[in-house]
């Protein structure tokens, strides 16, 4: 069997769309707290909630990336076998 060797680089950019994943997951609970002018303590209280949210928006990017992807490789073999 091969070894699997993920990089820095790799795991920079996944811990970066991660965090970016976790900013919207929180800046989309600031937003329902001023939409429905409920108490700030809900950041705090509902972060649990906040970091599940996070990784389901992780998990759709990650199944985009995928499916791009896949397109790509995809095209890339159609382009080299000739078809069009």
């Amino acid at each position: 069997m091969r070894d699997v060797t993920i990089t820095s680089a790799r795991i920079r950019n996944e811990a970066r769309a991660f965090g970016l994943c976790g900013g919207a997951a929180l800046s989309a609970n600031t937003l329902s707290i001023l939409y429905y002018g409920t108490s700030w303590v809900e950041l705090v209280t509902t972060l649990h909630v906040t970091f599940a949210v996070a990784v389901v928006f992780y998990f759709v990017y990650a199944a985009g990336r995928g499916v791009i992807g896949v397109v790509r490789n995809l095209l890339k073999q159609k382009r080299e076998n000739g078809e069009r």
